[in-house]
């Protein structure tokens, strides 16, 4: 059809709650009704900012937390190129924008606005949702494309949704450029691995140019090697729209408690990758009452890991949970 032919290679997806899918292709997003299969017609909106931010000039793409029952979801996508058809001399944008969805009426939402700058202009770079909300960002390039690009970005940054601020929180100690990729560990780390440097054709005739070496990044959080939340006991699998028991010592010190998506990523681009923020209907000491997503368009059915944040900001180890229908 013309509403296909018409996304480009390796959109940005993202399954929204109520069952419509976003679509980002180049600067222009658009949607799905996934129940009907069918484009939902005449809802356009356009990235602020610069170029194209998907292939070959592509950032990456976050859903942000998703909270109980709310009306709006937010997207970020980070970095991206200033032109629609980058070669290796252009450069990237050092802006991230979010697009605010308003899930009653799509027509209305307020559609795409620029956060404040990055520290670095950045493209191939891969976004991580950490289980304190915040978003760690990793990887790339400032000028070129996906197969041909220069001047490796080697700073960390992180995101924070509440303040709408950027700080470099780190430096990698190797280049990740292309096919590298960048992945929430349950113990609240970041694993970073791959890339076939500036030049996926050199990298192709000699494989000494692919990156072996794994780094493992330890968000701010982790600072100071705080004691740990240990989870005791939660059951292998719940339903949709169902209570649980979360079993642990000092429940009554958790503030908040996040579900991660179990997730994999490639070319930058992580559409499994989601955080839902999950009701706490009753603490005690040794145990909290937990409501689980409202339907699969909330939490895809699947594995997860389950974090409880403490007071202070620190995340539990993570444990594995699986989301079914009953």
């Amino acid at each position: 059809s013309k509403f296909i032919n018409e996304i480009e290679m390796y959109p940005f997806l993202q399954v929204l709650p109520k069952g419509t899918l976003f679509i980002h292709s180049q600067k222009t997003t658009c949607f799905w009704n996934i129940a009907e299969r069918k484009p939902v017609p005449k809802i356009n909106f356009e990235t602020k900012v610069g170029g194209t931010k998907t292939y070959p000039g592509m950032g990456s793409c976050v859903m942000l937390p998703l909270e109980p029952k709310s009306n709006t979801v937010k997207i970020l996508v980070v970095g991206g190129s200033t032109l629609l058809s980058p070669n290796k001399n252009t450069d990237a944008v050092n802006v991230a924008e979010i697009f605010t969805a308003d899930l009653e009426n799509l027509a209305n939402s307020p559609g795409w606005e620029a956060t404040s700058p990055m520290h670095k202009k950045r493209i191939l770079c891969d976004s991580v949702l950490l289980p304190d909300e915040t978003v760690l960002v990793t990887n790339g390039a400032e000028k070129g494309q996906a197969d041909d690009n220069q001047i490796a970005v080697k700073d960390i940054e992180l995101f924070d949704p509440n303040s709408n601020t950027w700080k470099v929180i780190g430096v990698l100690e190797r280049e990740r450029l292309y096919h590298s990729s960048a992945v929430l560990l349950p113990d609240g780390r970041v694993v970073i691995a791959g890339s076939t440097g500036h030049s996926w054709l050199r990298a192709a005739f000699d494989p000494h140019n692919f990156e072996h070496e794994i780094e493992l990044v330890s968000p701010p959080y982790l600072e100071g090697n705080p004691s740990r939340s240990i989870i005791d006991k939660i059951p292998p699998s719940v339903p949709y729209n169902a209570n649980f028991k979360v079993e642990r010592n000092d429940a009554l010190n958790i503030h908040k408690v996040s579900l991660i998506r179990a997730s994999s990523t490639t070319h930058n681009n992580n559409m499994d990758q989601r955080c839902v923020i999950l009701r706490v209907l009753d603490k005690t000491n040794d145990s909290l009452m937990i409501s689980s997503p409202q339907d699969s368009s909330w939490a895809p059915p699947g594995y997860y890991m389950l974090f409880l944040i403490d007071k202070s900001g620190v995340p539990s180890i993570g444990k594995f949970i699986k989301i079914e229908q009953s």
